[in-house]
């Protein structure tokens, strides 16, 4: 239930999000990989590229101008389970600060994070 939710609100995402002409990671572990270093190196290329735009917008205003999910540290982020239903996937993340969950979507140019879900998800 809680996969095919995510599916239908991915679908939805991806029909009102502008395309892009940057290409994104082709995997979900691929996507941490990527915004692993997009935290460390280039920040707003994290918030630009690997978040959708309405994701981006609301990480924007963080008080030091990045897009760090709630201001995790990249190295506190391992994906625990990874969870895929044809084109949308969930990584459960357990960084100190507990669990939370990184919705992604996929477009033709890869994977994009829609959405962060704190807690566990329940399946």
């Amino acid at each position: 239930m809680f996969v095919a939710g995510l599916a239908a609100y991915a679908a939805h995402q991806a029909l009102t999000q502008p395309p892009t002409t940057t290409t994104l990671p082709p995997t979900p572990t691929g996507w941490l990989a990527a915004y692993n270093g997009a935290t460390t190196d280039r920040t707003n290329q994290a918030c630009k590229r690997l978040l959708s735009p309405q994701l981006a917008a609301t990480y924007s205003h963080a008080p030091d101008g990045s897009c760090t999910i709630a201001g995790i540290r990249r190295t506190d982020l391992r994906i625990h389970r990874l969870i895929q239903n044809s084109d949308t996937a969930v990584l459960e993340l357990h960084p100190p600060t507990g669990p939370l969950n990184v919705v992604l979507g996929h477009t033709d140019q890869g994977w994009q994070a829609i959405d962060i879900v704190p807690g566990r998800p329940r399946l």
